[in-house]
């Protein structure tokens, strides 16, 4: 590559890292606006078509929904969902990590349904996968579990509670 885009693409891991440390820290501000640079560089450098691009566009939907923003949030973590298929197929941990970012979403807006169904379409994902691919997939039972508790339905949240635990 020559130089720029090597400088770009060390400026946009930076920003990215930048980006994450803000967010965990509860600077939702500073971490939307270098993981916004981070991903208009990544666009520059690979096109929109790109898995840096849908994990920047996951990033930002992150921080989207942290800040109660869950349709725009829902929006980026669809738009990472469809780049993530063209990119690596269906059956992708990428692809079940945006179903996943789109469950929570759903759950977090106590649309019950449509998590489940997120949610299950990751795990479906996780356990075809490899072992060493499939960390999430206790995660995920865990996800499901929470939004059975959720909805009342107990002894389902203990079934699949249980499940994640006998995984770790």
């Amino acid at each position: 590559l020559p130089a720029p885009a090597c400088s770009d693409s060390k400026t946009s891991q930076l920003l990215s890292l930048l980006g994450t440390l803000d967010h965990a820290l509860g600077n939702h501000s500073n971490a939307m606006a270098s993981y916004e640079q981070a991903l208009a560089l990544d666009e520059k450098l690979v096109g929109k078509e790109h898995e840096l691009v849908a994990a920047g566009l996951s990033n930002v939907g992150a921080v989207l929904q942290v800040l109660g923003a869950l349709d725009k949030a829902q929006a980026n973590f669809e738009a990472a969902l469809e780049i993530d298929k063209r990119c690596h197929g269906e059956r992708h941990p990428a692809v079940a990590a945006s179903l996943t970012n789109i469950g929570s979403v759903y759950q977090q807006q106590l649309n019950f349904p449509e998590a489940l169904a997120r949610y299950n379409q990751a795990l479906d994902i996780y356990k075809a996968l490899p072992k060493e691919q499939a960390g999430d997939q206790s995660a995920t039972l865990s996800n499901i579990g929470a939004v059975y508790q959720g909805m009342g339905q107990f002894e389902l949240a203990l079934k699949h509670y249980e499940q994640a635990l006998d995984l770790d």
